[in-house]
């Protein structure tokens, strides 16, 4: 978060503003980012996909 922004940090440092598209997903020239809720409603995955992964997911530990 940068503000009430939704940003994503790349490797070398740059920062990439998230456009919300609806609940839970984001677009970017990134790639799009989904949060998935478990049944607490809390989140507990993020999948991302762009042009040559698709719904890479990773689990949330805490």
């Amino acid at each position: 978060m940068t503000g009430n922004r939704l940003v994503v940090k790349e490797r070398y440092g740059e920062r990439i503003l998230l456009k919300q598209v609806y609940r839970d997903a984001f677009t970017s020239r990134a790639g799009v980012f989904r949060f998935i809720r478990g049944e607490a409603g809390r989140v507990s995955q993020m999948s991302t996909s762009s042009s040559r992964v698709w719904d890479l997911r990773f689990q949330r530990r805490r």
